[in-house]
């Protein structure tokens, strides 16, 4: 069976020197949940952009379903939605103008729009949006459209950059089920997160990029040990200057911008998240305190 990404020996080099890839080779098969973790800086941004077909690698090969995104771009791109982390639509076009401008871009009939546009808007809650402008959105919202313009041209292949950034806590939820069902569906998922309990609540196999390098792979499974999900340790971007309650959540600071977190039977560990992000604090990632990722992640950050 053909796997539906395919990278091998991939390196980038940028003009000054810098290598942003240095060998980088994943086999993505096709219907898998992937997460792609790693710092800022490790890379991630410009394997993406590779994959889409905006940067050209310096060497190595990138397949989409057998297709090379250098030598075949058209029919590789075909098979990619993207949902990128920052906003890039039009915000004086509607929802509607949104989705027919991307399908007819995609060679999308207006036959085929009218018949795609408004059950994907209605499977993400924006339907009774589709007259309004992108600017008089959500931010929440906003994100919504971006998924919703992805899933327009009914891709193969979807990659995900940060999907629930800066989104509600009941819309993280809903994303995270309805991402469960499109992947159900056939659709392979390829998925960015600062949120280790996205990446273990979500995907099948993961993995590690640092430095230009994939330094770890494997299944959840075996990088993560699913007995200490529900202790996991918060790490902030900022100081901690007040310890968060609520129900069935045991928090305690370790340092000043590391949280100890036990979770009991019935924690909403995304309503505290959000909690905290709503107070201006910005959150690096959530993990787990004997897992591989966690290991990692603090001998790269202490």
């Amino acid at each position: 069976m053909v796997s539906a990404i395919e990278i091998r020996d991939l390196h980038k080099a940028y003009a000054k020197g810098t290598k942003a890839l240095d060998g980088v080779s994943l086999n993505i098969k096709q219907g898998e949940f992937f997460a792609l973790l790693g710092l800022n800086g490790a890379g991630k941004t410009t394997l993406i952009s590779i994959l889409v077909g905006l940067v050209r690698a310096s060497s190595g090969a990138v397949k989409i379903f057998g297709h090379d995104v250098a030598d075949d771009p058209y029919m590789a791109k075909r098979l990619i939605g993207v949902v990128p982390q920052e906003l890039n639509i039009n915000v004086f076009n509607t929802v509607r103008e949104v989705m027919f401008n991307h399908g007819g871009f995609y060679g999308l009939s207006k036959v085929d729009i009218n018949q795609r546009y408004e059950v994907v808007l209605d499977d993400l809650g924006l339907l009774h949006k589709r007259d309004s402008m992108v600017k008089e959105l959500s931010g929440g919202m906003k994100r919504r459209v971006l998924l919703a313009r992805a899933l327009m041209i009914e891709p193969k292949v979807l990659i995900l950059d940060e999907p629930t950034a800066g989104v509600d806590v009941d819309l993280r939820q809903d994303v995270w089920d309805l991402l469960e069902k499109i992947n159900k569906k056939g659709t392979t998922i390829l998925l960015t997160t600062h949120y280790m309990e996205e990446a273990e609540y979500l995907c099948d196999s993961l993995a590690i990029l640092h430095d230009g390098k994939i330094i770890d792979q494997g299944h959840k499974d075996d990088l993560l040990l699913s007995d200490q999900s529900r202790h996991l340790v918060l790490h902030l971007q900022s100081e901690i200057d007040t310890l968060y309650e609520q129900d069935y959540i045991q928090a305690v600071a370790k340092d000043s911008k590391t949280i100890e977190l036990t979770l009991q039977p019935g924690a909403d560990l995304a309503a505290y998240l959000q909690k905290i992000e709503s107070s201006g604090k910005k959150i690096g990632y959530v993990s787990s305190p004997k897992s591989r990722l966690e290991q990692y992640f603090r001998s790269q950050t202490t």
